[in-house]
């Protein structure tokens, strides 16, 4: 999928087991479940306008990833972000990070939870160790290799429900 654009009045969503080129607008639904999905594309902004509580973004793997824009009171749990800059606060805040990982290759790391939200368990800067992917880059994802975790990652079984942490848990 590329851009996904929720109109208003449509809650109670479930996107699941997709790879989005582009962003997810929301619109500010509603029950709205994005889960098992990996966001590829060059969008830095993979979801975007929610205030609702009832929003869960759980299991998924974020390549090349700012922040969430306009995103507040979301619970943010169990995905890999594969950072391409610092953490960027500006347009996200009261959202619960729980049990989420975060690697950046290279200068200052992606800390979780990001200031102005709160959370728990998550792993900073941390190496997520996939089975044949090079984690060297947080900029790209190729479909040939393989994004499962390896034992010795640790998201693996690391997530709120005693699976992976990313896409392949939950």
């Amino acid at each position: 999928s590329s851009n996904l654009y929720l109109r208003e009045n449509c809650s109670s969503w479930l996107l699941t087991n997709n790879y989005f080129k582009g962003y997810i607008n929301l619109n500010n639904n509603n029950s709205i479940v994005i889960s098992n999905n990996i966001f590829y594309g060059s969008y830095y902004q993979p979801i975007q306008n929610s205030n609702s509580p009832s929003v869960l973004i759980s299991h998924n793997m974020f390549f090349k990833f700012n922040y969430f824009s306009n995103v507040f009171n979301a619970t943010i749990s169990d995905n890999i972000f594969m950072c391409n800059s610092a953490t960027n606060t500006a347009n996200m805040a009261k959202n619960n990070f729980i049990n989420n990982l975060s690697w950046r290759s290279a200068l200052t790391p992606y800390a979780l939870p990001p200031e102005g939200n709160t959370g728990t368990n998550n792993i900073s800067n941390q190496d997520p160790l996939f089975e044949t992917a090079p984690s060297t880059s947080s900029q790209s994802f190729d479909f040939t290799q393989d994004y499962h975790l390896k034992s010795t990652s640790p998201g693996k079984n690391a997530a709120s429900d005693g699976t992976d942490i990313g896409p392949y848990g939950g």
